[in-house]
């Protein structure tokens, strides 16, 4: 089912360039540009998002945390803090 929809995306992507180049979808955009702008813009930032809420929220919960990192304790609490600001100022 997943792969369907996926070769049905790929196919849209491939006529954008010739027989749907006339198709717009988000403004002045074509069915490629406007999967490349959600790629780029939206899905990548969401991606990096996810891995540094992972990262503070996940990963960091664990109690020998600064050891497997290879840090000081000071350090850590600093990565810690810094890392919780960024997340809470990416959701605002």
């Amino acid at each position: 089912m997943i792969g369907s929809i996926v070769w049905l995306i790929d196919v849209g992507a491939l006529l954008a360039f010739n027989d749907w180049s006339d198709i717009y979808l988000l403004g002045a955009r074509n069915i490629f540009d406007s999967l490349e702008y959600v790629t780029t813009n939206i899905l990548l930032s969401l991606g990096g998002f996810g891995i540094s809420v992972f990262a503070v929220w996940v990963v960091a919960k664990q109690n020998n945390t600064s050891k497997v990192l290879g840090i000081s304790d000071s350090k850590y609490s600093i990565w810690r803090i810094s890392a919780d600001i960024i997340d809470w100022y990416g959701l605002g």
